[in-house]
């Protein structure tokens, strides 16, 4: 991206630049749907030496999961992509309730300071070592999935899921829960 794509190009074929923070907004609003968190282990994705990777299973993901809270009765939570077992994948319904504790891990992870941006850091400072860690909770980096997240995704979950706007989803959850009360 990098363009407008909202403002249809003049004659000359140029399409019209915006700032590259709205173009990193655009991105973070483009999520998957049906409702999708990645959820990394931070002890193998930062390249740990084999004595320090813990590896975590998805009970010990679904145990951390209920502690804050997260109804993952419906959710589907399987291995990513990557065969090290650093990734995880929590496949929501296709509901509002799907996208709300969707969102609830999303924001969880987001204000203990776990969530992508955070993830990425680490992931640049290689050969930094990871302090030791007392629970489990803490080797976990977790976000809702955006379009740029597909390649965690199966092959099969692709194929079902679709690129949504955020902002559009957060509309349409609020118009449904404002005509409940």
């Amino acid at each position: 991206m990098g363009w407008n794509w909202h403002v249809a190009p003049d004659s000359s074929k140029l399409y019209q630049f915006i700032p590259t923070e709205e173009v990193n907004a655009m991105k973070r609003d483009l999520m998957l749907w049906p409702p999708v968190v990645i959820i990394h282990n931070s002890s193998i994705a930062n390249k740990a030496k084999v004595g320090e990777a813990k590896i975590v299973s998805i009970e010990e993901i679904e145990g951390v999961l209920a502690d804050i809270g997260a109804s993952c009765d419906k959710a589907k939570i399987t291995h990513g992509r990557p065969a090290d077992q650093s990734v995880f994948v929590v496949k929501f319904q296709p509901t509002i309730s799907g996208f709300q504790e969707a969102m609830r891990i999303h924001d969880h992870f987001s204000t203990v300071n776990h969530g992508k941006e955070e993830l990425e850091q680490i992931k640049g400072e290689k050969g930094k070592r990871a302090a030791p860690v007392d629970k489990l909770e803490e080797l976990l980096y977790a976000h809702i999935a955006l379009a740029e997240d597909l390649g965690y995704l199966d092959d099969e979950m692709k194929k079902r899921c679709v690129v949504s706007s955020k902002r559009e989803i957060e509309a349409k959850a609020d118009a449904t829960l404002n005509l409940d009360s």
